[in-house]
């Protein structure tokens, strides 16, 4: 039995244009998150699961939000069916402490670990970058 061909059309071509390898993987986010680590703010992918006349932190409302390790690189995945996840429609979003899964470049794992806190501080509920003003779900902060 042979593996399917990689075909060199799904690869990632530059930052701005991303084909997933995966078809569950190809449909829009439903919405963006926005985090503040340091001086940087990250866009996230985000995708819901559940009836839209659900409000986002309802027990039966489930989240996925993408977004790349700033250490390594690599694709991250936050699931709040394995992992505590607390989306709160106006306030933010919350975790526990999550870790990066992948081996670092000289072995061991890499030391990226974090918790996500929603905004407390009136600067970091809303930033501005490049001109466009960015409401803030989450606050990284390193453990």
């Amino acid at each position: 039995m042979s593996a399917a061909p990689f075909l060199p059309s799904q690869q990632i071509f530059t930052p701005t244009h991303v084909r997933a390898v995966s078809k569950n993987m190809v449909a829009p986010p439903d919405r963006y998150f926005y985090l503040l680590s340091g001086d940087t703010v990250w866009q996230c992918d985000g995708y819901r699961t559940g009836s839209a006349e659900l409000p986002d932190d309802h027990p039966d409302v489930k989240w996925l939000i993408n977004f790349n390790c700033p250490i390594c690189h690599n694709n991250l995945s936050l699931d709040s069916t394995k992992k505590k996840l607390r989306v709160t429609p106006g306030q933010g979003l919350d975790t526990d402490e999550l870790r990066c899964s992948y081996i670092a470049q000289f072995g061991g794992w890499c030391p990226f670990d974090a918790v996500l806190e929603s905004p407390q501080r009136a600067g970091d509920k809303t930033v501005t970058v490049d001109g466009k003003k960015i409401k803030i779900d989450a606050v990284v902060k390193r453990c």
